[in-house]
């Protein structure tokens, strides 16, 4: 009796010392990958869960959920709209930062998501355009209030765990280098790849 009781204790101590261990290192992966992005000058203060739900892809008209990429990628998603001069100005480096990551779209997705707008709507703005990431609908709103999105554009890198890296408001250059590097440095960081060269 007394050695089964010493074999279960042994074991919920070595169960509950992996968990322990398992949970900081994840804590730490996250730190790291913040500090590449807290070195560049994004926002990393926020931290948590992003509040997933419900999106409309626009392509298909399919309930789109971002959670059936986590443990697989790095997940950059804008909040934004047709009528919005700086949402429309960042969407071509939006593209750039797609085109020049197109080699680490195993590890990386960008989505683009239009908030209160329909299916019409959108497509005729997306008749202009040539854009190849994906464009998702938010049509009542929910999910943008759900993150404290208070003015667009607004963006969020989530990492493979489903929790936000960095928030980002008003128009910005997303294909400069320092944020392709950044996002590549933060893929090898979290899969502990060889780095890019």
């Amino acid at each position: 009796m007394k050695k089964h009781i010493f074999s279960l204790f042994t074991l919920v101590f070595v169960l509950g010392f992996s968990i322990s261990f398992l949970h900081a290192q994840e804590t730490d992966m996250s730190s790291k990958v913040k500090r590449i992005f807290n070195d560049i000058g994004m926002n990393t203060q926020i931290s948590g869960p992003f509040r997933d739900g419900e999106f409309i892809d626009q392509r298909t008209n399919e309930p789109f959920f971002l959670k059936n990429f986590y443990d697989e990628k790095f997940q950059l998603i804008s909040f934004g709209a047709t009528w919005c001069p700086p949402c429309i100005e960042e969407l071509p480096t939006l593209q750039r930062l797609t085109d020049e990551l197109s080699d680490e779209k195993e590890y990386f997705a960008y989505h683009m998501v239009y908030v209160q707008e329909n299916k019409n709507a959108v497509s005729n703005f997306l008749a202009q355009y040539d854009y190849s990431f994906t464009n998702l609908r938010d049509e009542s709103g929910t999910r943008a209030l759900q993150n404290n999105v208070r003015g667009i554009p607004t963006t969020f890198l989530i990492d493979p765990d489903g929790n936000i890296v960095f928030s980002f408001f008003g128009g910005n250059d997303w294909g400069k280098s320092s944020i392709v590097m950044a996002i590549r440095n933060a893929i090898n960081t979290w899969w502990d790849l060889e780095p890019y060269s």
